[in-house]
């Protein structure tokens, strides 16, 4: 239903929860090869692959790999993920430090969501887009809310975003709250996200089915 609704250009954000091993990726992985042969775009994050203090790089790195190696767009892409990573504060007098340093990385904060958001948006245009967001429980907060950011942005658009979460998601008070709950407690607020839980099939739910 989903995949039929991207390739009419209406986008979509399919979260799949539930207990390590109940078969979270490989349902996904199934969809995406189902995907692929209609004639999807479809591209993978697996965000245990990467640090929590480089929030954008899963995302530069989907950039340059869907764009077959354009050598421009790869070249601003590098120079944004070097200084968002370490920024060049030798130049910055110490009074001066905390304000043009925040200017510094917001601006390219900014310029870095534009080019991935656009790039998305075009490709999208051409054919619809799977992508598979694996592992989004290890996310930093940052990770998180540009998700929730993009995926208002896809919405009335061919892309299909996917994503696995484990219930045992990292903590990050002393309530024992995960860190993305927040932003998807938000984003289910507004409509952009559809949340599908899996279970292991009780006694109970077998007889149910062989009655039906």
């Amino acid at each position: 239903f989903y995949m039929s609704a991207a390739a009419e250009g209406q986008g979509s954000f399919i979260l799949i929860n539930g207990e390590a091993g109940i078969g979270k990726t490989h349902l996904i992985n199934t969809t995406s090869r189902i995907a692929e042969k209609d004639g999807f775009i479809v591209s993978e994050i697996d965000f245990k692959s990467y640090h929590n203090f480089e929030p954008y790089s899963p995302f530069i790195d989907l950039v340059q790999k869907l764009e077959h190696g354009n050598s421009e767009t790869n070249q601003i892409l590098d120079q944004i993920k070097k200084n968002a990573v370490q920024p060049d504060t030798q130049k910055l007098d110490k009074k001066d430090y905390d304000a043009e340093l925040f200017e510094k990385l917001n601006s390219e904060r900014t310029i870095l969501q534009q080019i991935i958001v656009t790039w998305l948006l075009n490709a999208s245009k051409k054919r619809p887009i799977f992508l598979f967001l694996n592992n989004l429980h290890t996310v930093s907060q940052t990770t998180l809310q540009f998700i929730h950011y993009i995926t208002g942005k896809f919405v009335d658009h061919g892309i299909m975003i996917c994503a696995t979460l484990r219930q045992d998601g990292v903590e990050s008070s002393n309530d024992k709250i995960p860190i993305y709950a927040d932003v998807v407690q938000r984003m289910g607020r507004e409509g952009l996200i559809t949340k599908l839980h899996l279970k292991r099939i009780k006694k109970k739910h077998l007889k149910e089915y062989l009655n039906q």
